[in-house]
C-alpha cells in the first residue's frame, strides 16, 4: 500500500473517539446483535458473521515476501492487501484526508501536547502491543512465513533504546506500567490468534504499516519537540518499502488461501485495528 495511504490511516487511527467501554474490567460478552463498533472487548467475536463475504477469486502464489524485487510502478492486480484491504482502511479516514473518508476531522497534530510523561506512556504501551503481535506471530506455525519476513521491520529494540533515552533525557520520570487498555488489547490478540488468524493478520498489518507511514511524521513532532530533532528508533527503518513490501507479500499469500468468510473476518477487524491505534495515541495528544 502506498505511504500516502499509511499517512492518512495514522491519523485517521487518532481521530477515533476511544469507546466508554475500553479499560473496564468484566468478561469477553457472547455473540449478539450488538454492533461491533459499540465494545472494543467484543471484537475478537465480531468477526464471526457470514454476511456480506466477499465472493473473490483467490489465485495462487509462488513467491515469498523474503528479497522480493519491486518493479517500479507494479502492483499485483489480485492483491488482497492492496484491494481489499485498502477500501475498509480508507472508509476510516476523514473526509480531508481522503474522499472517501466517512470520519469526523480530528486536532491538528501540531497541537498535540507532546509531553515526556505522554511520550514515555506512549513507547510503554508501544512496546506491549509489539512484544504481542511479535510473540503470537512468532509462536503459530500458520504466521511462520509473516514473520519471517518481518525481521527487519521488528520495532522492540528500538522501543527499549528510546524509553531509556526518555528516562535519560528526563530523569525525574518514572517508567510506567503499560495501561489497562492497552493490557486487554494486548490479551485480545492472544486470544485471536487462536480462533480468527485472519482477525489477527489485520492487526499485525494495519500495526506495522501505520507505524512505518504516517507514524514516522508523528515521530517527527515528537523529535522536534523533546528531542533536537533526534529521530526516534521506532521510526528508523532502512529501505522502507521494500521491507514492507515483504510482509504484504506474505499478508497476501496467507489470504491466497482464506475462504471469502476468512477474507471478511480479516477486513471486520479493520476498525479494532484503527481504534487501537488511536487508544495508543492519544497518550500524546
Amino acid at each position: 500500500m502506498a505511504p500516502t495511504v499509511w499517512l492518512t490511516a495514522a491519523l485517521a487511527s487518532a481521530s477515533l473517539a476511544v469507546p466508554a467501554t475500553l479499560g473496564q474490567r468484566g468478561s469477553f460478552p457472547h455473540r449478539s446483535s450488538t454492533a461491533p463498533w459499540q465494545r472494543f472487548r467484543a471484537m475478537h467475536w465480531a468477526t464471526r458473521s457470514n454476511e456480506g463475504c466477499r465472493r473473490a477469486l483467490i489465485s495462487p502464489r509462488v513467491q515469498h515476501g523474503v528479497g522480493v524485487k519491486l518493479e517500479k510502478g507494479s502492483l499485483p492486480q489480485d492483491s488482497f492487501v492492496q484491494t481489499e484491504m485498502r477500501k475498509a482502511s480508507m472508509k476510516l479516514h476523514t473526509r480531508e484526508q481522503s474522499k472517501e473518508g466517512e470520519q469526523k476531522p480530528s486536532k491538528p497534530i501540531p497541537k498535540w501536547e507532546f509531553s515526556p510523561e505522554g511520550v514515555m506512556q506512549f513507547l510503554v504501551d508501544t512496546q506491549k502491543v509489539h512484544q504481542t503481535l511479535d510473540d503470537v506471530a512468532a509462536a503459530v506455525p500458520e504466521l511462520k512465513d509473516l514473520y519471517r519476513a518481518s525481521d527487519e521491520i521488528r520495532r522492540i529494540e528500538g522501543i527499549k533504546t528510546d524509553i531509556k533515552n526518555v528516562e535519560i533525557k528526563y530523569p525525574s520520570l518514572t517508567r510506567p506500567q503499560p495501561s489497562e487498555q492497552v493490557e486487554e488489547y494486548a490479551s485480545s490478540l492472544s486470544k485471536m490468534a487462536a480462533e480468527n488468524i485472519p482477525g489477527f493478520v489485520c492487526h499485525y498489518y494495519n500495526t506495522h504499516f501505520a507505524n512505518a507511514a504516517g507514524g514516522r511524521m508523528i515521530g517527527k513532532f515528537v523529535s522536534d519537540k523533546l528531542f533536537e530533532g533526534e529521530t526516534l528508533k521506532l521510526y528508523k527503518y532502512g529501505d522502507g518499502k521494500r521491507e514492507l513490501e515483504q510482509v504484504r507479500v506474505e499478508i497476501d499469500n496467507l489470504a491466497a488461501k482464506w475462504s471469502p468468510e476468512e477474507r471478511q473476518q480479516c477486513l471486520d477487524q479493520t476498525p479494532f485495528a484503527f481504534k487501537a491505534a488511536g487508544a495508543v495515541l492519544q497518550n500524546l495528544r
